[in-house]
């Protein structure tokens, strides 16, 4: 189950929202997350959207209601616009383009 957390900083703390945000996203590895990214908006950058991967929506909320999490929040707290609200997503599809080098030995890259 993909989470999708987006986040809006307020007015000139877009690079401290950053900094808390930075250690915040790759906690989720430790409860159970395959992966994480979070995205900074290019345009004014005070737009965040943090992205894991977990296997339920349980193992989510322990990462979100840990006591970990709940501090840097804490400390964030300011810098950010409430209320932040995680959206839960199931994947219905998913494409990925690799490069030929990418390719082993044994493929043959696919023609048109």
């Amino acid at each position: 189950m993909l989470v999708e957390i987006r986040w809006h900083a307020n007015t000139f703390r877009g690079d401290e929202l950053e900094r808390h945000l930075a250690v915040l996203a790759p906690l989720a590895l430790e409860y159970g997350a395959r992966w994480w990214a979070l995205y900074r908006a290019v345009e004014a950058g005070l737009d965040f959207v943090q992205l894991a991967e977990f296997e339920s929506e349980h193992d989510f909320d322990r990462y979100w209601y840990s006591d970990e999490a709940s501090a840097i929040r804490e400390r964030a707290m300011g810098t950010f616009q409430v209320p932040v609200i995680p959206s839960f997503h199931r994947l219905v599809g998913r494409g990925e383009l690799r490069p030929a080098s990418a390719l082993s030995g044994d493929e043959e890259p696919a023609t048109a």
